[in-house]
C-alpha cells in the first residue's frame, strides 16, 4: 500500500513538472507574439505618420496675400511680420500727373522708428523697403535707370517669365538698389505689364523708400547689400507675384 502510494506521488510530480511546462511555453508564446505585435504596429504608425524630412518645406507658410485694389488683377504673398499698412487701407488709388491711376505699395522689413514726427525726421532704425508700384498709364519713367547698367543681375521668375532683378550701385554697398530690370519694356527698363494692360514697377532699397533721412539708419554702410537676409525675402515675395 505504501509503495503504491510512493509511485502514484512520482506519477503525480511528472504530471505537475509537464503541465507546468505546457503552461510555461504557452505563456511564452502569446508574450512573445504580442511584442512582435507591438513592435510591427509601432514601425507601421512610423512609416505611415510623416517625419520631418517628409514635411513640405513651404517658404511661404505663414505668408499674407495682398490683392490689388485698383483692377490690375497684381497678387503677391508677404510676410504676416512685416510692416505694410496699405495691405489694410481703404482708400482709392489717387490720379498720377499723366492723369492714370495709380497705387504704390510699400512692404517694409520692420516697422519704421523716427527720430521726431513728420516728413522731417531721421530713421533711427534700419529697414528694408519693398515698393510694387501700380500705373494706368506706362508713361512713367526714370531716366537714371534708362541710362545705366545694374551691376548685377538676378534673374527672378514673375507669373512663369524671367525678369532681371538688377542692382544698381550707390554711394555706399548698403545704399545700392534693386530694380526690376526690363530694357525691351516700352515704359522703360524696370517695369512689367499685367495682363489687364498695368504697368507694374518694383524697388527695393534700405531706408531710402519713398521717406526722408537718406542713409542715417544704415548702421553698417559698407555690407554687402545683396548678402542680406531681408533680400532672400524680398526676392521669395517678388517671385510670388501673380497677374
Amino acid at each position: 500500500m505504501k509503495s503504491n502510494e510512493k509511485g502514484f506521488s512520482l506519477v503525480e510530480g511528472l504530471l505537475t513538472v509537464l503541465v507546468l511546462t505546457v503552461i510555461g511555453f504557452v505563456g511564452w508564446y502569446v508574450l512573445n507574439a504580442n511584442q512582435e505585435k507591438s513592435v510591427g504596429t509601432a514601425n507601421k504608425s512610423a512609416q505611415e505618420s510623416p517625419g520631418p524630412e517628409q514635411k513640405t518645406n513651404d517658404p511661404y507658410e505663414g505668408w499674407k496675400t495682398y490683392t490689388s485694389k485698383i483692377g490690375s488683377g497684381l497678387t503677391f504673398k508677404y510676410p504676416a511680420d512685416w510692416y505694410f499698412p496699405d495691405a489694410d487701407a481703404t482708400t482709392e488709388p489717387f490720379k498720377n500727373n499723366l492723369g492714370g491711376r495709380e497705387a504704390d505699395h510699400v512692404l517694409k522689413s520692420v516697422k519704421p522708428t523716427f527720430s521726431e514726427p513728420g516728413p522731417g525726421g531721421v530713421s533711427t532704425n534700419q529697414y528694408l523697403c519693398l515698393s510694387i508700384d501700380e500705373y494706368t498709364s506706362n508713361g512713367w519713367q526714370h531716366s537714371k535707370w534708362q541710362t545705366s547698367k545694374p551691376v548685377k543681375d538676378v534673374p527672378l521668375t514673375i507669373n512663369g517669365k524671367i525678369v532681371n532683378f538688377g542692382l544698381f550701385a550707390g554711394s555706399s554697398p548698403m545704399m545700392s538698389e534693386l530694380y526690376i530690370n526690363n530694357p525691351n519694356h516700352p515704359s522703360g527698363d524696370h517695369f512689367i505689364t499685367t495682363k489687364e494692360g498695368y504697368v507694374v514697377a518694383i524697388k527695393a532699397a534700405y531706408n531710402y523708400c519713398q521717406q526722408s533721412g537718406g542713409e542715417a539708419g544704415i548702421a553698417n554702410p559698407q555690407a554687402d547689400f545683396m548678402q542680406q537676409p531681408e533680400v532672400k525675402t524680398v526676392e521669395l515675395i517678388i517671385s510670388s507675384i501673380k497677374f
